[in-house]
């Protein structure tokens, strides 16, 4: 017990020594925690040293918001030019499919391109403009009968009275539509054929063409009855004449054979 008494006190003995060096060197080289600037070779504090880290990592950021700030405000214009420019897009479109003045319609224009750069002409929207859009410069033009391009629904109406009549349209004229007037073609038609109907009896036109259509139909399907009738017809016909060739031929044989018996029964003196 007493060696091992001696070994644990020497090992107390080394921890504490070991305690005693860490100790000292932590108080002769410790780290100064505080702000303290350098001077006469004492070095700085280390939260000094983070206040100088952060002033350089801080350095760049106004610049970089003011970039930022540039760049938002140019996205923001540029969707508000977007924006304007599509609304004026939706309008010219709209134009082209209705147009609430139909008696007297707005004549409609047509983009007009640059023949040489093979470009359309832009309207660049002026400065200081509430209206921020970006729009094609337009020009007169004409349908293919050289008149104004109205909406499609001034063609429609258009298209409407020339079948309906509108004898208050101006642009149109017609008193009387395609539908009336074709209504009173057939009313007509109707009462040609009623007379002509009363002139030929009890029997007119249509009456004879139907008969005679159905007496054509009758005749087509009795030769369609008759034509197997008749090829067997033929076919047994033909039969019959080769079928007498060979019997005349067989009874010619059998009467030379019958003066051959003949000529040999008969003794010779009695011939």
């Amino acid at each position: 017990m007493t060696k091992l008494g001696k070994i644990l006190v020497l090992l107390n003995l080394a921890f504490s020594l070991g305690l005693m060096i860490w100790g000292v060197s932590l108080y002769v080289y410790r780290a100064d925690l505080t702000d303290t600037q350098p001077k006469d070779g004492v070095p700085a504090g280390e939260l000094f040293l983070r206040k100088e880290e952060l002033k350089k990592a801080m350095a760049p950021l106004p610049q970089a918001e003011s970039d930022w700030r540039e760049a938002r405000n140019v996205r923001r214009e540029a969707e508000a030019q977007r924006r304007d420019t599509h609304n004026w897009y939706v309008q010219q479109l709209a134009l082209l499919d209705v147009d609430a003045a139909v008696a007297k319609p707005t004549a409609l224009q047509e983009i007009e391109v640059d023949v040489a750069a093979h470009q359309p002409v832009l309207v660049l929207p002026a400065a200081g403009d509430k209206d921020r859009s970006v729009k094609f410069k337009m020009q007169k033009v004409t349908d293919r009968k050289g008149g104004d391009l109205v909406a499609a629904n001034v063609y429609d109406q258009r298209e409407k009275n020339r079948f309906l009549g509108s004898p208050d349209d101006e642009s149109d004229k017609i008193p009387i539509g395609f539908l009336a007037a074709r209504q009173s073609l057939q009313n007509h038609i109707k009462r040609s054929l009623s007379g002509t109907t009363e002139m030929l009896g009890p029997k007119g036109l249509h009456s004879r063409l139907q008969d005679e259509k159905d007496k054509k139909e009758k005749l087509v399907m009795e030769q369609k009855l008759l034509e197997p009738l008749l090829i067997n017809t033929a076919a047994e016909s033909q039969f019959s004449r080769e079928r007498e060739k060979e019997l005349r031929a067989r009874v010619e044989e059998l009467r030379v054979k019958l003066k051959e018996l003949e000529n040999r029964a008969v003794p010779a003196g009695m011939r």
